[in-house]
Order: C-alpha cells, then sequence, then structure tokens
C-alpha cells in the first residue's frame, strides 16, 4: 500500500476534498491528517476503527472545533497510514515530534503525542556501519583466546556448523592467517562494542562464526578486531543491535553467512516480546527490507516471516493457558489422524483421505473415489461415492485462513461443480490440546 494508490470522498458540505490511501486487508486504527485550507493550519491524530465509520477527529483546540464547524472554512483530510493502535500512536508521535506540532504555530495539536516504543533509527545504524565499512575505526590484531572468551551477541537463530568449517578450512589453507584467508586483503574480524556486556565488559558483536572457526583452526592465533567506543555504541539501543547485526550479515564478497528466514523470525520476534515493538512497524519493515527480504506485510517473503512470528505468539499464548497446539505428523497425535482416516477407508462405499487446511483442494477428493473405484472395479466391490476429508491446520494462521477465506470459497466450488451422487464430507480436527506435564 502506497500514499499514491488514493480514493476521492466527499464527508461534509465544508470538506471539499480527500484521500485516504488503499487499506491493507486487515487494520484496527488508522494516522489522519485534518488541513485547513484557508490557513495551512493542521491536526494528526489516530483512531481506533474504520475510516467509513464517520469519526472526524477528538481534538480539545478550541480554535480547532470552531474552525472545523465554520462553514465559511473548507479542510481537506489525509489517511496516512493503518496498523495496530499502538502502531499508529508511534507513528503520530514521530509525525508531530518532527514538527514539535505542539509549539509549532501551524499545528493544532496541543501534543506531540506519546512514544510507544523505542523505534530503530535505521539511518543512524547505516551509518555507523559505513564509517566502520571506510575504515573510520582501526582494525587491530588480538589474540583468537581472547575472543574467545569474550561475550558474543547472538543475532542468528542458530549457529551454522558448515558456515564454520567453511571458514576453518580457508584459515587452515592460510596458515592460520585471517587476515588474508580469502585472497589478499579479505579475511575475517570480529567487531567489538565496548563496555556494552553486564558489568561493563566488552561485548562481540560480530564475527562469531569467524572467532569459533579461527579457535578450531591449527596455527591460528590472531584474529582482527574492530572495535567501537562505549561513548558511540551507548547510542544504539538493543533493537537497534540486532538491527545492525543484521545489516552486517548480507552475502558479501567474503565468505559470511547472510540473514536467513529463521533469523529475521527471532528478530521480529525479540522485538516484541524484549522492546513491545509491534510485528507490522515500520521499522521492523524497513529493516527486513535493508537486509535483503522482498515484499511487504500482506505478501512475499516479509509477510511469511510475519505469519511465523504470530504463528510462534500465539502458540506460546496457547500453553501459557495450558494448551499446545497439535502437531498431526508427530506422535502420537498421527495415530489418531491415521485411525480416522483407516476407519472410513474400510467402510463400504467410502473412502478417506487426510489434509493440511493450507493445501487444501475438493479435487484430492474426487482423485480418491476415481482411484477407489478402479479397486473397486477390480475386485468386484460396490462403488465408493463418498469420501470422508479429515483436515487439520498447521498452524494458527493456516485455521484463520481456512475459516475466512479457503472454507467460504471450496464450499462454494462444491455446491457448483460437485455431482449429485457424489459425496465429501470434510472434519476438522482439534487444534488444541491440554498440555500435561509429567514429573517424573
Amino acid at each position: 500500500m502506497g500514499l499514491d494508490d488514493v480514493i476521492t470522498i466527499n464527508l461534509m458540505p465544508n470538506i471539499v476534498e480527500g484521500s485516504i490511501a488503499m487499506a491493507p486487508n486487515e487494520y484496527n486504527s488508522y494516522l489522519y491528517q485534518w488541513t485547513q485550507k484557508s490557513n495551512n493550519m493542521k491536526y494528526v491524530g489516530y483512531h481506533t476503527g474504520s475510516v467509513l465509520d464517520g469519526y472526524e477527529h477528538s481534538s480539545t483546540n478550541e480554535e480547532f472545533n470552531l474552525a472545523f464547524a465554520s462553514p465559511e472554512e473548507e479542510f481537506t483530510i489525509d489517511i496516512l497510514a493503518y496498523g495496530s493502535k499502538k502502531e499508529m500512536q508511534q507513528q503520530e508521535n514521530i509525525l508531530l515530534s518532527s514538527v514539535d506540532a505542539k509549539n509549532n504555530p501551524e499545528w493544532y495539536n496541543k501534543t506531540n503525542g506519546a512514544q510507544q516504543y523505542a523505534d530503530i533509527d535505521l539511518e543512524k545504524i547505516k551509518a555507523l556501519i559505513k564509517d566502520i565499512e571506510d575504515g573510520k575505526f582501526e582494525t587491530k590484531m588480538e589474540s583468537v583466546a581472547s575472543q574467545v572468551a569474550m561475550k558474543g551477541y547472538q543475532v542468528r537463530f542458530q549457529h551454522d556448523d558448515k558456515h564454520q568449517k567453511e571458514i576453518k578450512e580457508a584459515i587452515e589453507l592460510a596458515k592460520g592467517d585471517t587476515t588474508n584467508c580469502f585472497g589478499k586483503g579479505q579475511g575475517v574480524t570480529a567487531l567489538v562494542f565496548e563496555g556494552r556486556a553486564e558489568g561493563g565488559r566488552d561485548l562481540r558483536v560480530d564475527g562469531n562464526h569467524s572467532v569459533n572457526a579461527a579457535d578450531l583452526a591449527k596455527h591460528c592465533h590472531m584474529i582482527g578486531v574492530i572495535r567501537i567506543p562505549y561513548w558511540i555504541n551507548k547510542e544504539i539501543s538493543n533493537a537497534e543491535l540486532s538491527t545492525f547485526c543484521n545489516l552486517r550479515n548480507p552475502r558479501s564478497k567474503v565468505r559470511r553467512k547472510e540473514t536467513d528466514e529463521a533469523t529475521a523470525i527471532k528478530f521480529v520476534l525479540e522485538n516484541y516480546n524484549k522492546e513491545g515493538i509491534p510485528i507490522e512497524s515500520e521499522s521492523n519493515l524497513e529493516v527486513l527490507k535493508a537486509i535483503g527480504f522482498t515484499g511487504t506485510w500482506y505478501k512475499g517473503t516479509i509477510k511469511r516471516v510475519k505469519d511465523k512470528v504470530n504463528n510462534l505468539i500465539k502458540k506460546e499464548e496457547g500453553r501459557e493457558n495450558g494448551q499446545i497446539w497439535i502437531n498431526y505428523l508427530a506422535s502420537p497425535h498421527n495415530k489418531t489422524i491415521e485411525a480416522a482416516v483407516n476407519k472410513f477407508e474400510n467402510k463400504e462405499g467410502w473412502c478417506s483421505l487426510k489434509c493440511s487446511s493450507a493445501y487444501f483442494r475438493y479435487d484430492r477428493a474426487l482423485e480418491k473415489i476415481y482411484d477407489a473405484n478402479k479397486v473397486a472395479e477390480l475386485s468386484g466391490e460396490p462403488p465408493v461415492a463418498n469420501c470422508k476429508m479429515w483436515i487439520y491446520h498447521s498452524t494458527p494462521t493456516d485455521k484463520e485462513n481456512w475459516e475466512e477465506n479457503m472454507a467460504p470459497k471450496w464450499l462454494k466450488i462444491a455446491r457448483d461443480t460437485t455431482a449429485d451422487n457424489i459425496n465429501i464430507d470434510i472434519t476438522i480436527m482439534p487444534c488444541k490440546t491440554e498440555d500435561i506435564h509429567s514429573d517424573s
């Protein structure tokens, strides 16, 4: 969605024009701006609800209220963004603070709103990375042992043993030279934020794989280290530190492990759990795009990251309530669904199959009936006209998509296309079960 995609609306006699950015499929709040045409005075606010529910504003500014009610004044409205209430409050604060609206004679707002979370300053992070890449911080050789002993910041979902092995072999081929192990002047380094760990100790924020590989390599004792002083790195928040590390990890000409999907999920999930940053925040979106993911919150790899984060959160919420999400591909629940399928497979005139709701198609049932009739014809058994489909939801997102989109669509297809003598019966398997722990 972009602000270039607009529709024109007419709301009141004194509102002569207005534009609304095309809304996403789902939102519960939006950010709006009123502009008085005679003097270009502005008012920005957010509203929890739909842009079509007749809401105008909640300003307590008497001057604005008088102008807004006057038939002599004309106003335009722009809907600037959509999202969660928290995200819209954050965007309101960012916008109003950028113009200092509460002290700005061109604005009706009495406050600059309230910051909801420490936003990620992507430009600040990029500037620091550029300074590092431009060599503004000296690289000095330090012992591998000292780096091994130092605490490392783990931004990745997990360590990659193949990547470590690749670096180790390169260092060994270079006879322990970490400076030129991938070609002249192309080596591996560690990056340290001084004073960043607990107790004022140093923290290695990049180069974990390189340090571990160097430690395993024969004849390797030294590694290049870039140190960022505390007076600089203290301005980087924890969420920005994670962003910084991910931005340092796109694949370069030196063998490095680029950010993968699991690490992106970890990044968004930790921002949500530890920093209170909404999943679909603008800053998360900017970072995911900056580290190489494509799409939006509604399509592409970024949507896939969002869906997986939401699934993890919903599953964890269920666990906290004493329930776990059922995995029908794993024991013991795989036996339950197989028993259900077998029960109808052995019933005269029936066939049966299991199917994930994410990959549901009616033609699978028709194909099953066709194959069953081929077997029945060969064995002299009665024809098969019924198929029992056992549908399971692999994730909470799959369940929501089934209920909101898939089921209504396929039920209509069934009504319009299935022959009268064919019966396809669908049963939805339970999604959750009690989380029973044994004290052994």
